[in-house]
């Protein structure tokens, strides 16, 4: 058909002008709900059941010896009552007389936090108010607290969803006392859940205290105190969650990455117009808070002892290690943003890329999935329904592919020419639609349903979706090439990096809609990876798929893949690390790595850049046509900077000037023209690293992109060309051609507003 064939991991959050523009919640939102909460987690994660010790199984009763009360003081320590906050716990038994009526048994669990200040009362009833909300909606109490501490966390060890469970109340009592109580029924037993809640408990407690120890450096009420210490609180609270969880896991990361990805949480919660007033907080307060944060973990975890000591203790020590650096990590990730700020694409640029978008996705009528269809062809799957409109847009428009209105006497594809809408192309013009000013949840939603439906009436019914679909129509009424209902299948092939795309876009709409049927898609699509492309051999990692090679294209010689492409081993890492994130599932944590691992194996010797992937015995390292995507994508997935050397490698190798054009190609055997794709892919990496001399590459990029857009050969004033003239080689055996191209249209929407697709977005 004479294009490539179409073709992803998280550890921290992104610092694109995207994700700063995301709002936070306030701090009265933070201390009032996450604090109050924090106390259910202390009490459950500070009781264990007698006998248990936090590690194996006892009565499900309250087992303290004595009611408990300490304070929290503006210097952070841990001392008596008297101070502004106490907090004090225990089993209902032993509770003072003012409780008495707060449980209904005596073996109740119960924490009260008693707050002097007036402003303090106000902030905690409404977060009483706010859970009681949550709760009549049907949320439990311990998945509000979760909820909150998943806002802020660095994300390199996703807390799953359903470890830790458990009900309650809380209650306002004289209006300066928060009481929590947990009915004994709602304690687990089993050491994995004592283990779990104390890493969560411990988490917000010290998030509780780093907030009051955030504010001794400012003045008594400076504005800006509130927001810093509500982001600086939740960040650490957060990165205590996720270092606990790996340590209970025996996942253990060093010291130095635990500081980049504290750095980077830290920094992605205050850039915009805290930053200075951050910076400033860092100089005095970074380095002794850490180092109070490593004499909490060991005293909490001395009181639990056991194993809990230990892991605390490990914890402790990470602390101490941070303490010696985050002050200097801190103020140069932050001198960096606020100083090098990459600007994003003129607005008016990015509105005319959307524009061109929707105007690809409206160009065919939309279909009825039900019109005239019985039922499904799997009868197994769910039905969209009849609301939910499908239909697909052209990849490719004009010039070489004719179909735009245009005469094209070297087009060989006729008047209405070149009838394809790519999987990969779709889904990159998903998760354009859903980041940045030119948002369009409904147009990403209905492209998505789309993809759903394809999955959910392919002939194999394994969860597949082919690399291409026709656009005119979707779906048959007619029954005669296929059963009525089903997509027309443009290419048959099923390669891997195409799913893992397919699954990017369905977590990317999840998490932007929380339908569900998004979500089952994704896992569809991974069960299918997992069961046609896990691979053993050499670094193991991901397989290519399946490609039709019958001459007739309808299917009938799908041939296994046994090669492995380092692009779509960074796809599935991506992927997987999303699925980890929405599911709490650790075992998609897993697979990630172990696709990242074989990603890594595919390094140069001299660190430079990645090679294409391996042979057919997947162990031969391919070393032929070194493309471009792999170079940039790998840093886009991971932001581990051995792979900001490898983009810096393809924007030197592969640059590429044709005329007023300057850009990268798709590989290093044709740089006679430039790739617009893969320039967004480049735009992108400036954008998410933002390092010296960034800001002034990512202009010259943009400046070649707008120009691209208004006057590329068969340029509209909207869209992207794929390359700057016709025939550009990939060294493949394919090439790309000067026509308009959804993919590279929507690469350079998300990266001319900050996006990146490899990453879920707050």
């Amino acid at each position: 058909m004479g294009t490539a064939p179409h073709k992803g991991f998280t550890m921290r959050r992104f610092l694109s002008p995207a994700a700063r523009a995301w709002r936070r919640p306030s701090w009265n939102e933070f201390r009032g709900v996450a604090v109050t909460l924090a106390l259910a987690l202390v009490m459950a994660g500070f009781t264990p059941p007698a006998g248990a010790n936090a590690e194996g199984i006892g009565s499900t009763a309250c087992q303290f010896d004595n009611w408990a009360t300490w304070g929290v003081q503006q210097s952070g320590a841990v001392t008596g009552t008297g101070s502004q906050t106490s907090i004090g716990m225990g089993c209902a038994a032993d509770a003072p007389a003012f409780l008495a009526d707060a449980a209904t048994g005596s073996g109740d669990l119960l924490v009260v936090m008693t707050v002097q200040e007036a402003t303090g009362r106000t902030e905690l009833a409404d977060g009483v108010r706010e859970i009681h909300q949550l709760q009549g909606g049907g949320q439990r109490l311990s998945d509000i607290v979760k909820q909150r501490a998943a806002t802020y966390g660095p994300g390199v060890y996703p807390t799953p969803a359903d470890d830790v469970t458990f009900d309650g109340t809380v209650r306002l009592l004289d209006n300066n006392n928060v009481v929590v109580v947990v009915p004994a029924s709602e304690v687990g037993v089993q050491a994995n859940w004592w283990q779990k809640v104390i890493a969560t408990s411990t988490s917000l407690v010290v998030g509780l205290a780093v907030a009051v120890l955030c504010f001794a450096p400012f003045a008594v009420g400076a504005p800006m105190a509130g927001p810093i210490c509500a982001a600086v609180s939740g960040a650490v609270g957060g990165f205590v969650n996720e270092l606990l969880n790996a340590l209970f896991d025996q996942r253990e990361f060093d010291g130095d990455f635990w500081t980049e990805a504290l750095t980077q949480a830290l920094v992605g919660a205050v850039a915009g117009p805290l930053l200075g007033k951050f910076m400033n907080w860092a100089e005095i307060g970074a380095n002794p808070m850490m180092q109070s944060v490593g004499t909490w973990l060991r005293d909490f975890g001395r009181t639990v002892g056991g194993k809990v000591a230990e892991v605390m203790g490990a914890a402790a020590g990470t602390a101490v290690v941070i303490a010696r650096n985050l002050k200097d990590s801190v103020l140069r990730r932050a001198g960096q943003v606020e100083a090098l700020d990459v600007a994003d694409a003129p607005d008016s640029s990015m509105a005319k890329a959307a524009g061109f978008l929707a105007a690809d996705q409206d160009r065919y009528p939309l279909s009825d999935p039900l019109a005239g269809q019985g039922t499904p062809p799997d009868p197994s799957l769910p039905t969209i329904p009849t609301v939910k409109l499908v239909g697909v847009p052209r990849s490719y428009t004009g010039g070489y592919f004719g179909g735009a209105g245009e005469s094209a006497p070297n087009s060989p594809f006729g008047p209405d020419g070149f009838q394809a809408s790519f999987t990969y192309d779709n889904a990159v013009f998903i998760i354009s639609m859903l980041q940045g000013r030119q948002r369009d949840l409904d147009r990403a939603r209905r492209l998505g349903y789309s993809l759903l439906y394809a999955q959910d009436h392919d002939p194999a019914h394994d969860g597949s979706i082919r690399a291409s679909y026709l656009p005119d129509p979707f779906i048959t009424t007619l029954g005669r090439d296929y059963p009525v209902g089903t997509p027309y299948i443009g290419s048959w092939s099923v390669y891997t990096g195409n799913m893992a795309w397919a699954g990017m876009a369905f977590v990317h709409l999840y998490r932007a809609t929380g339908d569900s049927e998004f979500r089952n898609g994704a896992l569809r699509v991974a069960n299918w990876i997992e069961t046609n492309a896990t691979d053993t051999r050499g670094a193991g990692g991901y397989t290519g798929g399946f490609s039709d090679t019958s001459a007739a294209g309808d299917g009938s010689g799908m041939v296994q893949r046994t090669w492995k492409a380092t692009e779509h081993n960074i796809d599935v890492g991506a992927f997987y690390f999303m699925l980890s994130q929405v599911t709490g599932d650790h075992d998609w944590k897993e697979r990630s790595d172990n696709a990242f691992t074989f990603v890594k194996s595919m390094l140069s010797a001299d660190r430079n850049h990645l090679w294409t992937g391996t042979g057919l015995d997947g162990r031969t390292v391919n070393e032929d046509a070194v493309p471009e995507d792999v170079q940039t994508w790998a840093y886009l997935a991971t932001l581990d900077h051995a792979y900001a050397r490898t983009a810096d490698w393809a924007a030197g190798r592969m640059a590429a000037t044709d005329g007023p054009f300057s850009g990268v190609s798709f590989s290093t055997v044709d740089t006679s023209g430039v790739w617009f794709e893969g320039t967004a892919h480049l735009l992108a990496v400036y954008q998410t690293r933002q390092a010296p001399g960034d800001a002034d590459k990512a202009a010259l990029l943009i400046s070649t992109l707008q120009r691209a857009q208004n006057s590329a050969p068969h340029a509209d004033g909207a869209g992207l060309v794929a390359a700057s003239h016709d025939g550009l080689d990939t060294g493949q055996g394919d090439r790309y051609y000067a026509s308009l191209h959804t993919g590279a249209t929507a690469w350079y929407l998300l990266a001319g507003q900050g996006g990146n697709p490899f990453r879920l977005a707050a």
